[in-house]
């Protein structure tokens, strides 16, 4: 088994950042690294953010990462026949434990959100209050939702929660207006920050993850983007809100009140992790093209981080039951899943 030094690797990367998209054998645990040295006020609430090759650069990659060999082939033993594709990571020993079809092209559906929640964390402000548009409104008829309204005020925060615990397709587009101007400029952003992390199997078109064909990413991305998110506070307090009783203000002045529960089902408590695995959070998405898929942050025993990604399951039932099973993965657990 080939297997190239982190070392080495990273230096090669620092030489080589131009050339990034040629890597495939290895993954990134990512970078804080500031990408766009501008004033965070200016870029929020002018929106003029530069978007042109010349200004944008790839840092390296670090050395503290998750590593998948060539050659790697996963255990016979795990009968996943009916999952196109997941993985396995050790955050803690930066070690990818399972994966299957870890760099195939997928869409990923309503888990686009976590590239969007990762985004306003970086530039916005939780306390800024957003009127929601007509045009972040303008979602078609079988868009998931969380009920707000054109007019409607809602803080940074608060359209997160919608977003993520709702996948609420009309706040996504409201945090990404509020963040790059408009919906498009904020997906050239999305694509740019994705390549910075090194997720460069993937391309976004919209804040959300309503199908478009060009509109996808892998497993391996998915990690790394998540993996970005997580390092934000406010981020792990909302993939981890059963339910969140929400008040903000309709356009004419009068208030309103939502009750909104999470998608992710075991939280909810109608899906059971492994003994010994707690499930901190994450986000769901499902259309009919990418199936049922699902990315996790879960941590052993021992306190030892893990993000499980599943792709394109058949339903939601074959979705946590798998996620489960790769969940018993978990090296921690060797005493008891023997």
């Amino acid at each position: 088994m080939k297997i190239i030094s982190k070392k080495r690797m990273a230096a090669w990367c620092s030489i080589c950042m131009i050339a990034v998209s040629s890597i495939g054998l290895m993954t990134g645990c990512g970078s804080k690294e500031l990408l766009f040295p501008y004033e965070t006020s200016s870029f929020i609430h002018e929106a003029q953010i530069s978007l042109e090759a010349s200004s944008f650069s790839i840092p390296p990659f670090s050395q503290d990462m998750c590593m998948v060999p060539e050659d790697y082939v996963t255990p016979e033993n795990l009968n996943f026949s009916s999952l196109e594709a997941f993985g396995l990571f050790d955050l803690t020993n930066k070690e990818v434990v399972q994966c299957k079809n870890i760099k195939e092209k997928l869409y990923p559906a309503s888990t686009t959100k976590v590239m969007t929640a990762y985004l306003a964390l970086k530039y916005g402000n939780l306390d800024d209050v957003i009127t929601i548009s007509s045009t972040a409104m303008a979602q078609p008829s079988d868009a998931s939702l969380c009920h707000i309204q054109e007019g409607d005020q809602l803080t940074l925060a608060q359209l997160l929660r919608g977003m993520m615990m709702r996948s609420g397709n009309e706040a996504a587009a409201a945090v990404a207006e509020y963040v790059a101007g408009s919906q498009d400029a904020f997906a050239d952003l999305m694509n740019k920050e994705a390549k910075a992390i090194g997720a460069v199997n993937s391309h976004f078109v919209n804040p959300h993850g309503y199908h478009d064909d060009n509109h996808y990413t892998c497993v391996y991305d998915m990690y790394l983007i998540f993996n970005q998110a997580i390092q934000y506070e406010e981020f792990r307090n909302i993939i981890n809100t059963t339910y969140y009783s929400v008040q903000y203000r309709h356009e004419d002045g009068s208030t309103c009140t939502q009750e909104w529960s999470n998608t992710n089902r075991y939280l909810l408590g109608s899906a059971t992790p492994p003994e010994g695995v707690t499930v901190i959070g994450g986000k769901t998405g499902t259309t009919s093209l990418a199936g049922c898929c699902l990315v996790i942050l879960s941590k052993d025993l021992e306190g030892n981080d893990y993000i499980s990604v599943v792709f394109k399951a058949a339903d939601h039932a074959v979705l946590y039951e798998d996620m489960s099973a790769i969940l018993k993965q978990i090296p921690t657990l060797g005493t008891v899943y023997q």
